[in-house]
This record gives structure tokens, C-alpha cells and sequence, in this order.
């Protein structure tokens, strides 16, 4: 049986998860502080998930991302570093990383906003 592992819990994405995934294990900033590196091998250790959809993120926005864009990145990527680690070495059968950015050109001529 797929044990499921899903953080970033209370954001849009895993809000929306469980609905949908309702027997996944749900965990947020609140349950496990994934900027420590121990708390992520903790995590790994207490659910032993085979299945990870990795959500959680350091988001606030284009304002907080233009005042503080290093925090951002850092958090982001260590956040990240230690999750897809934990997983390798917990021997995850199914990894699904989902990120978010802010990003918009400096000039906007039409609505809605395409990809080029």
C-alpha cells in the first residue's frame, strides 16, 4: 500500500490535495520545520512515505520577493536540498516536486498575461 507523504500542507496546492488525495499524510511548517535538516530526517522517519509531492515553499508574494529575493531563493532551495536528499536516501519510489515563482515583465500590454 502507497503511504504518501505531502508538504506545504496549507498553501494553495496542498489545500486544494486534499480534496482529492484524502489518505496522503499532510504536514506543514507547524509539524516539521524543513529548514533543519534533522526535522526533515525526522519527518521521513516518523511517516515512511514512498510517495512524496513535495509543496512547501517560502512564498509571500511579488513585494516580499522583490524586498527580500536572496531569502527566498535560500530558503527555497535548502527546503528543497533536504527533502529530495531525504527521500533518496529513504528510498522514495515516487518524487514530485512543485514550485512556485513570481514572475512578470517589467511591461504589460495585454490581458491575460501569455507565456511569451
Amino acid at each position: 500500500m502507497n503511504k504518501i507523504l505531502i508538504t506545504g500542507a496549507t498553501g494553495l496546492v496542498g489545500n486544494y490535495l486534499k480534496k482529492i488525495i484524502t489518505d496522503a499524510t499532510y504536514v506543514s511548517s507547524k509539524d516539521y520545520n524543513l529548514l533543519e535538516h534533522k526535522n526533515v530526517k525526522q519527518m521521513f522517519k516518523d511517516i515512511r512515505p514512498n510517495i512524496v509531492i513535495h509543496l512547501a515553499a517560502r512564498v509571500g508574494g511579488v513585494h516580499h520577493n522583490i524586498l527580500e529575493p536572496v531569502k527566498y531563493f535560500e530558503e527555497n532551495i535548502i527546503m528543497n536540498t533536504f527533502t529530495i536528499s531525504e527521500a533518496y536516501k529513504n528510498n522514495v519510489e515516487t518524487f514530485i516536486g512543485v514550485l512556485s515563482s513570481c514572475i512578470y515583465p517589467n511591461q504589460i500590454n495585454e490581458y491575460p498575461v501569455n507565456e511569451k
